[in-house]
């Protein structure tokens, strides 16, 4: 039987360390006391939802506001432009091509279209910015809440998982699909183990 080269030293590897730790517990029995007669902790995992709590934080007062407000904001950056571009569209329409003037005043709403373009892509990356720090924000609010319920209820790890038997939409593109199938991580979890409701009413979410 052939062994390929990493497996081999894979094994290897494993050897030394086993020796290694092995040595080590020998020359100080001690220390080897002490790790086998520690009790090793039981394990209780909570389950949450951290990505839907976080969404449902997005959606109250705490962040829609100033986010639409930004919203807002920005969209009236445009207006100045946009109203000229709308005047000059109508001037375009009700004038005759052999105008003198149609040919420039063509030139200059094709230069303004272009400006238009260029500002509100620029305003969709700022507003897209602004949500983001928000949604970090949002985040870290559930971390935090989901970790000390999860504590003060006894637990020793925590999960975040979308609950297994809620929908996954359909009519969207695969990846959207995937991604909503990959935050499922938990298909089954014991009653008692999940602590969105107590998260939520921790962020009067309720």
């Amino acid at each position: 039987m052939r062994i390929s080269l990493p497996a081999l030293i894979a094994v290897i590897a494993l050897s030394t360390l086993f020796s290694v730790t092995l040595t080590r517990l020998i020359d100080s029995p001690a220390s080897a006391a002490r790790v086998l007669s520690e009790p090793v902790p039981e394990a209780r995992i909570a389950v949450c939802s951290i990505l839907e709590i976080t969404e449902e934080l997005m959606n109250t007062d705490r962040f829609r506001p100033a986010r639409e407000a930004e919203e807002q904001r920005l969209t009236a950056t445009l207006q100045d432009l946009r109203q000229r571009i709308t005047a000059l569209s109508e001037k375009l329409r009700g004038a005759a091509r052999d105008d003198p003037e149609f040919a420039d005043e063509r030139e200059q709403f094709s230069r303004l279209m272009g400006e238009f373009q260029q500002r509100q892509g620029l305003a969709q990356q700022q507003l897209e910015m602004f949500v983001v720090g928000q949604f970090r924000e949002a985040y870290a609010m559930a971390k935090s809440s989901a970790r000390a319920v999860a504590q003060d209820r006894g637990f020793t790890y925590l999960i975040a998982s979308t609950p297994p038997d809620k929908e996954i939409i359909e009519n969207r593109p695969m990846e959207a699909v995937r991604n909503d199938m990959f935050q499922r991580p938990v298909l089954m979890s014991p009653e008692g183990t999940d602590i969105n409701d107590d998260v939520r009413d921790d962020l009067n979410l309720f």
